[in-house]
C-alpha cells in the first residue's frame, strides 16, 4: 500500500511557513505493518511533524501520517488484511477463575504443616499461575502486532499482602517514551459483586501518582467531548480509593469537579460483559479491546503530554522504566545496610526479563519480593543467574581456571591433579552452549553476581578478564577480543549475553581506592540509605525515619557519607515494632557499628547518638570519672584521660533514650 503526498506549489517567503517548500516534489513512501523492520520505522528526519503536506487524503500533518502508520494502519491491516495471527487465549477460563477464586485465601505451601491443606495451596498456586500467564498473553498481542505500547507492566495472581487471590488483573499500555507517567490505556479482567467482566479504560495509577501527575493526567478532559462518546464513566472520590460508576447525565458536573479537585479521578471506557465473552472466540474480543484502545488513544497522548521542564529527565527515566538498557557491567555501591544484594535481585530479573527496573519494582510492591524472588531462583536452577562472594583468598584459580587436586576414585587414596573451570568460565561456557542450541532466537541473558567484589584482589582474581569484560570486546562485538588461558592453553572470551552484577560495601573501601581497570570498566550506581522505606515505622511514638536520618547527618559530618547506616537494619521493625526489638538493632548492630567506625572514639559515638545532649540515664555511651586512687600518687602524672566510658544497658530499653536522637 502506497501514501502519495506533495506540496501543491511553493510557500510565497515571509508567511512563516518556507520550510514547506522542501515537498515541491512527489514523495511515495510504502507503508509498513507492524514488526515488518523488527520495530524500527524509517522515518526520515528531515520530515518535520508539524508541516501540513497535501495528500490524497487531504492536507496532513506529518505527525498524523506517521500516527497513522503505527495506529490506525496497523489496526486495519490486523482486523481486515490477513495479517493477524489466530490467537488462542483462554479469555472465559480467566474470568471464571476471578468469579470463583478471586479473594480465596492463599498461604505459601511450605508454611503449610497439614499435608491436604499444603496440596490445595499448591493446586491453587498452580492454576494461578496458568491464569495469570493466559491474562498476559493479551497485553503481548498488543505489543506484537504494529502497536506502538512499551512491553506492559502487568499484575500478578497474588494480592497486595500476599495471602490471598487478586480479584482483578490489569495490564497497563504506555507508549515506550511516556512510561515514566503513571497514565496508562489499562486493561481489566475484574470481580466485582459477584460480577465479572473485561473493562478498557484510560486509567492513572495512584501508588504511583502525586499532585503533579494528577494534573497532567486529567488535561486529557481539555478535549474530551462526552456529547459526542458512548463511554462508561467511573469517578473516584477524592479521600477514597473505591470506583464509582457516574450516569451520563451528571457527566458534565464530575469533569468539573475533577477539574477542581474535589474529585481524583475520571476512567473513561468500555466493558465488556461475562456474557459477551462467552459468545465470543479469543480474536473477536481482542477485536473489541483494540477498538476501544484507538478511542481511547487520542486523550492517553493528551493525559502523558510533556512538560517542558521533565523533558533533561527522558534517559534516566527511560532507563528505570523503559525498555531494557542495563549495561554489562554494573556495580551497586553504598554503604552497609542499603539492600545491595536485595537489589541485585531485582536488577537480575530486569536484565533478563528485558524489562524496566520500574516494573520489577512495581511487581514487589504489587506481589511482595518473595514472589519476584521465587522468579529469581527459577532462573538460578536453570544456570542463567550464578552468585559468588569475593573474599581475601579468592584467586584465578577459582573464577578462571586453575589445577586441583582430586582423590582417586579407585579408593587407592592416591592424590591426582586435574585441570578444572572455575565459576566464572564454567557460566560463560554453560551460556555459549545454551545459545548455540538456536542461533535463530534472540540470545538468553545470562547474570553472573559477585558480592564484596571490592574484597577481593581484582588483578589476580580477573587476570586477562578485566579486558575481555569489556563491552566492546566481548565475543561477537566488532572489537572482540580472546586471550590464551595459561593453564588450558585454549581462547576464552566472555560471551555478549553475559551480565556481571557486583556489589561494593563503601564502608570496607571507597571507589576512589578500588583498582583503576576496574573502575573504568564498570558502571557505578550508587545506593545510600533510604530512611523513606522507614517512613510509616514507629516504635510508640519513636519516629524510626527521623531516628536514622539524624544519626546518617551526623556520621556525615564527622566521618563520611561512605559510613552512613542502611535503612536495612530497621527493616524488621515493620513487622515487630517492638521497644524489646529496637534495643536489639541498637545493642547487637548499630553500636557495634559505630565502635567499629571511631575505633572506639566514644566522644564522637556520643556525638553521633545525641547523649551530650541527655540526662545521664538516658545516655547510650556513659563517661564515668576515673578513680584518683586507682593509680596511688601516679594519676597525675601518668594518666592523660580522667574518664573512662561504659555502655548504658537500660537506656537500650528506655523509650526517651532513642527521642533525644532527634528530639532535643
Amino acid at each position: 500500500m502506497n501514501w502519495k503526498f506533495c506540496e501543491a506549489a511553493p510557500v510565497p517567503s515571509g508567511t512563516g511557513n518556507e520550510r514547506i517548500t522542501a515537498f515541491e516534489r512527489y514523495y511515495t513512501r510504502r507503508l509498513t505493518y507492524g514488526n515488518e523492520l523488527k520495530g524500527i520505522k524509517e522515518i526520515p528526519d528531515t520530515l518535520e511533524h508539524d508541516v501540513v503536506v497535501e495528500t490524497d487524503n487531504g492536507p496532513k500533518t506529518i505527525y498524523e501520517l506517521i500516527s497513522f502508520v503505527n495506529n490506525e494502519y496497523a489496526h486495519l491491516l490486523m482486523k481486515g488484511n490477513g495479517i493477524s495471527v489466530k490467537q488462542d487465549i483462554k479469555i472465559r477460563e480467566i474470568l471464571d477463575f476471578l468469579r470463583e477464586r478471586g479473594g480465596e485465601y492463599y498461604r505459601l505451601p511450605e508454611k503449610e504443616e497439614n499435608e491436604d491443606q499444603k496440596n490445595k495451596m499448591i493446586e491453587l498456586r498452580d492454576l494461578a499461575r496458568s491464569i495469570g500467564k493466559e491474562f498476559a498473553k493479551i497485553g503481548e498481542y498488543f505489543t506484537s502486532h504494529g502497536y506502538v505500547f512499551d512491553a506492559p507492566s502487568a499484575s500478578k495472581w497474588l494480592d497486595g499482602s500476599g495471602n490471598g487471590i487478586r480479584t482483578y488483573f490489569w495490564i497497563e499500555l504506555k507508549f515506550p517514551q511516556k512510561a515514566k507517567y503513571p497514565t496508562s490505556i489499562s486493561i481489566f479482567a475484574e470481580k466485582k459483586n459477584n460480577q465479572v467482566n473485561y473493562r478498557v479504560t484510560l486509567e492513572i495509577k495512584d501508588s504511583k501518582s502525586e499532585l503533579e501527575d494528577y494534573k497532567r493526567h486529567n488535561k486529557f478532559l481539555d478535549i474530551f467531548k462526552p456529547e459526542s462518546s458512548n463511554f462508561e464513566y467511573f469517578v473516584t472520590i477524592k479521600d477514597g480509593l473505591e470506583l464509582h460508576t457516574v450516569p451520563g447525565e451528571q457527566i458534565q458536573t464530575t469533569i468539573e469537579k475533577v477539574k477542581c479537585r474535589e474529585y481524583r479521578k475520571l476512567q473513561i471506557g468500555r466493558s465488556i460483559t461475562y456474557e459477551d465473552v462467552c459468545a465470543m472466540e479469543s480474536d473477536q474480543l481482542l477485536n473489541q479491546i483494540s477498538d476501544v484502545i484507538l478511542e481511547l488513544e487520542p486523550y492517553y497522548k493528551k493525559a502523558v503530554e510533556d512538560d517542558k521542564e521533565e523533558q533533561g529527565k527522558e534517559i534516566e527515566e527511560t532507563y528505570l522504566y523503559g525498555g531494557n538498557v542495563m549495561d554489562k557491567n554494573i556495580i551497586l555501591y553504598g554503604p552497609p545496610g542499603t539492600g545491595k544484594t536485595y537489589n541485585t535481585v531485582k536488577y537480575a530479573l530486569a536484565i533478563i526479563e528485558n524489562k524496566g527496573l520500574g516494573m520489577i519494582e512495581e511487581e514487589v510492591k504489587e506481589a511482595g519480593y518473595d514472589q519476584v524472588l521465587l522468579r529469581y531462583n527459577e532462573y538460578k536452577e536453570k544456570g542463567q543467574i550464578a552468585f559468588t562472594t569475593f573474599h581475601q583468598s579468592y584467586g584465578y584459580e577459582e573464577f578462571i581456571e586453575g589445577i586441583k587436586p582430586v582423590i582417586d576414585d579407585e579408593g587407592t587414596g592416591e592424590i591426582k591433579y586435574a585441570l578444572e573451570p572455575g565459576v566464572f568460565k564454567a557460566f560463560c561456557d554453560s551460556s555459549t552452549i545454551n545459545n548455540s542450541i538456536s542461533v535463530e532466537r534472540e540470545l538468553t541473558k545470562y547474570v553472573f553476581i559477585i558480592d564484596e567484589i571490592n574484597r577481593g584482589n581484582i588483578s589476580k582474581i580477573f587476570g586477562e578478564l578485566i579486558t575481555l569484560i569489556e563491552s566492546s570486546k566481548r565475543i561477537g562485538k566488532d572489537e572482540e577480543l580472546t586471550a590464551i588461558l595459561p593453564y588450558s592453553k585454549k581462547k576464552f572470551g566472555v560471551p555478549d549475553n553475559v551480565y556481571i552484577l557486583g556489589t561494593m560495601n563503601t564502608a570496607d573501601r571507597s571507589i576512589a581506592l578500588l583498582d583503576t581497570a576496574l573502575r573504568r570498566r564498570f558502571k557505578f550506581i550508587e545506593m545510600m540509605p533510604q530512611s523513606v522505606v522507614l517512613e510509616n515505622v514507629f516504635v510508640q511514638d519513636i519516629k524510626i525515619s527521623k531516628l536514622l536520618e539524624t544519626i546518617n547527618n551526623r556520621i556525615e559530618v564527622l566521618y563520611d557519607r561512605e559510613h552512613m547506616i542502611g535503612h536495612a537494619y530497621f527493616v524488621e521493625l515493620m513487622e515487630d515494632p517492638s521497644i524489646a526489638r529496637l534495643a536489639s538493632i541498637f545493642k547487637n548492630s548499630i553500636i557495634p557499628l559505630l565502635q567499629e567506625y571511631f575505633y572506639e572514639d566514644y566522644h564522637k559515638i556520643q556525638l553521633i547518638l545525641g547523649d551530650l545532649n541527655k540526662k545521664d540515664e538516658l545516655k547510650f555511651i556513659r563517661s564515668i570519672p576515673v578513680d584518683p586512687k586507682l593509680f596511688g600518687n601516679s594519676f597525675d602524672t601518668l594518666i592523660d584521660e580522667k574518664e573512662v566510658f561504659q555502655i548504658n544497658q537500660d537506656a537500650f530499653v528506655n523509650i526517651e533514650a532513642y527521642k533525644q536522637v532527634y528530639d532535643f
